[in-house]
């Protein structure tokens, strides 16, 4: 998994009365996460598996810090923890009593989305963009963009990015991949700019965890 998660951004509504253009849109959702250091949310998740054709819901809190911080305290339907420090990407889940330990660096140059949401990314450098159809979306209080990365990436197809229209808070995030996956990312009860502390960001492998790594599996890799 890995949200980013997030160009969550937010700013004061455009001058302009009429809708603004697909440039400045993007300028403003760009220079709003600029501004932003810190936030924390609610999300509710929902992935769906083509193959399978299952749906699974989970829901929890999402808080992230620059630099590349970021930490995913899933709640239902299992708790699950997921942390980006910096120096390394964990993923933690007390019922197997086994967490996944990666390289933030390995984690973020190899899987686009996870950089994305960690807030790692350059919207108009690492996506070609346009609106989604029809253009902008159908909500008058909404922009939504659709975002397909620039280079061809194994986790991502594309991206659909939902933002308020006023204040250029994300709404929603959906990623699609290559197989027809998806995993539909809402967020509420945003707060941005608390000053979080750097301890939130901290994971420590208790005793009798069993810290796995990439060399743990089949190719040295995690994906």
């Amino acid at each position: 998994m890995s949200l980013g998660l997030a160009l969550l951004l937010f700013g004061r509504p455009p001058a302009a009365s009429a809708r603004p253009d697909l440039q400045q849109v993007v300028d403003s959702i760009q220079k709003q996460y600029e501004m932003m250091q810190d936030l924390e949310a609610d999300f509710l998740q929902e992935s769906y598996n083509k193959t399978l054709q299952k749906k699974q819901r989970a829901s929890g809190k999402l808080y992230m810090k620059k630099p590349g911080r970021m930490r995913w305290d899933y709640q239902a339907p299992e708790k699950q923890i997921i942390v980006a420090d910096g120096r390394f990407f964990w993923w933690y889940t007390p019922r197997t009593g086994q967490v996944v330990r990666q390289k933030a660096d390995q984690a973020m140059s190899s899987n686009l989305a996870i950089t994305f949401m960690g807030g790692m990314g350059e919207m108009q450098k690492d996506f070609k963009i346009r609106f989604a159809e029809p253009a902008g979306g159908t909500r008058e209080d909404t922009f939504t963009l659709k975002l397909v990365p620039a280079r061809p990436q194994a986790s991502i197809a594309h991206l659909l990015l939902t933002v308020d229209a006023r204040q250029y808070r994300t709404r929603r995030i959906v990623l699609q991949d290559f197989y027809g996956n998806t995993t539909s990312i809402e967020f509420s009860g945003l707060k941005i700019n608390q000053g979080l502390a750097q301890d939130l960001f901290n994971f420590t492998p208790g005793p009798g965890v069993q810290v796995i790594t990439p060399e743990d599996f089949p190719g040295g890799g995690l994906h």
